[in-house]
């Protein structure tokens, strides 16, 4: 993977990465609770252990759908950044103005990917490419 993709979903791995790590955490936390306080004399309770049980699935669902829905973003968004770079930049040499065309139509575009030379230029109709050199 290249540094320019790289960075554009390094953001969605670091979340992911959070997020997976917090889960670890809570069943580390699962883990003391079910063998190393009996122990200590912790006693089973209903009082204690629902609740318990409750928070414990619930966080866990959650981290989950954040993981998950994380990773889709990451993806929907690496996609949409490498058609972005795939889209062709018209620059006129006699105005300055840069497009970018969508569909057949021309939009003003400030990050300049790949550049083509117009024939004539969609602002100032000058012919481009027929003048002398």
């Amino acid at each position: 993977m290249s540094k320019e993709k790289f960075s554009a979903v390094a953001p969605f791995l670091l979340v992911d990465g959070v997020l997976i790590f917090a889960i670890i955490t809570l069943l580390q936390l699962d883990w003391i609770v079910n063998h190393t306080l009996y122990n200590y004399n912790l006693h089973f309770s209903f009082n204690w252990a629902v609740p318990y049980w409750a928070f414990l699935r619930t966080s866990l669902s959650l981290l989950t759908l954040a993981v998950t829905a994380v990773s889709i973003l990451g993806y929907v968004y690496y996609r949409n950044f490498r058609k972005e770079r795939e889209r062709v930049v018209y620059i006129c040499e006699s105005c300055g103005n840069a497009w970018i065309e969508l569909d057949g139509s021309f939009k003003i575009n400030r990050k300049l990917p790949k550049f083509k030379i117009l024939k004539s230029c969609p602002s100032c109709n000058k012919k481009l490419l027929d003048r002398p050199n």
